[in-house]
């Protein structure tokens, strides 16, 4: 069963604003362990909400970046977030703050390496 996407009310297509899978991003020095790139979203993800004008909507960038796409598509819908980009790495508020967010934030495929145990 696939999402639906909703129209604004006033009819204009919204397809600007459908989120879209990532694309693969690879890290400048070779692969890196899950948990190196977990430790690095993590980080990411405490700074700007604690540096950022807007705690909210990072907070709802971080929850649309961390799940699957239908529910990113709702999660950007319900907070009036615009995407400058379809993979969520440049939006904005309803207020007009741009949101940048760092590439590894939200990317599924990743070159990775095993953890070491």
């Amino acid at each position: 069963m696939g999402c639906a996407i909703s129209s604004n009310a006033s009819g204009d297509d919204n397809r600007a604003n459908i989120v879209r899978k990532p694309t693969p991003w690879g890290f400048d020095n070779g692969p890196i362990s899950k948990t190196q790139l977990q430790e690095m979203r993590n980080e990411f993800w405490h700074k700007v909400v604690r540096t950022g004008r807007r705690p909210d909507v990072w907070e709802a960038l971080r929850a649309a970046t961390e799940g699957d796409l239908c529910n990113a598509q709702k999660i950007i819908e319900q907070n009036n977030i615009r995407l400058w980009n379809q993979d969520m790495s440049i939006c904005y508020d309803d207020e007009g703050d741009v949101m940048r967010e760092s590439d590894f934030s939200s990317v599924s495929d990743v070159s990775v390496k095993a953890d070491m145990t």
